[in-house]
This record gives structure tokens, C-alpha cells and sequence, in this order.
């Protein structure tokens, strides 16, 4: 029974947004099987491969397929008392060599950091754009 690595030749995965905004950037988090996807409405989803349940095929059991399954998002919320979100709109994405933690920057010049599985926003180090230009 031939097997599939992720990553392989001829190896493909599909994943599908509920919206149908475009995608403007994709991470891959390596050795992990996962990946980032950010939206152009600025939302970053985590997506993993998943096994799915075993099945029985011909009286024998069957290891399940594998998937690609978005887990998690995040929505970078806008700062207070500015109307455009181009203030806050995700320009760059920088991942963490350790891939525990994502660098978001932004237009407005603010930088935010999320720790990575859950996508938390870690509050008490983000650098709004006037802390970085000073």
C-alpha cells in the first residue's frame, strides 16, 4: 500500500474559506502540517492536515484520508475612534522561526504578535504606530 508524506510530489490539498474574499498571503508553518492563510478583509485562519476515521473496505480496516481543515481565525480588531480599517489592514506577515509566534504589520505602521496554535493576540507587546516612531 503506497503512502503519501505531506508535501510529496503529487501530493495535493484543497482548503476552501466559508467567504469568498481572495487570499493575499500563505505561511507554511514547517514540520507541523500546518499553514496561514490571510484574507484580503483581513482575517488570518490556521489550517492542519487531519486524519479522518477509519474505514472498512472489503472486511479489512482502513486508515481514514487525510484533510486539510481550518481550525482557528483571527480578525485584527481596529483601533478606537478610526473610522478606515486602512490603519489597521495586514501588510506583513512574519513567522517565527520557532512558529510559536506570528509578527502582523500593518499599513497604519502598528505591529501586533499572535501566538500560534490558539491565535491570541498577545496584548501587553503590540507597538502602535506612534510607539514605533518614537
Amino acid at each position: 500500500m503506497p503512502s503519501c508524506s505531506y508535501g510529496a510530489p503529487g501530493v495535493e490539498f484543497t482548503g476552501l474559506h466559508k467567504d469568498t474574499t481572495a487570499v493575499t498571503q500563505i505561511h507554511f508553518l514547517p514540520g507541523q502540517g500546518r499553514l496561514l492563510s490571510l484574507l484580503d478583509d483581513n482575517t488570518i485562519h490556521l489550517w492542519e492536515l487531519v486524519v479522518g476515521p477509519h474505514r472498512e473496505v472489503g472486511g479489512a480496516k482502513k486508515e481514514g484520508g487525510v484533510c486539510l481543515k481550518q481550525v482557528d481565525n483571527y480578525s485584527l480588531p481596529g483601533r478606537p475612534g478610526i473610522e478606515s480599517c486602512s490603519a489597521t489592514r495586514v501588510t506583513v506577515l512574519l513567522l517565527l522561526k520557532s512558529c510559536d509566534l506570528l509578527c502582523i504589520g500593518t499599513e497604519g505602521g502598528g505591529v501586533y504578535f499572535l501566538e500560534i496554535p490558539h491565535l491570541m493576540l498577545k496584548e501587553n507587546q503590540t507597538l502602535l504606530q506612534d510607539q514605533v516612531t518614537q
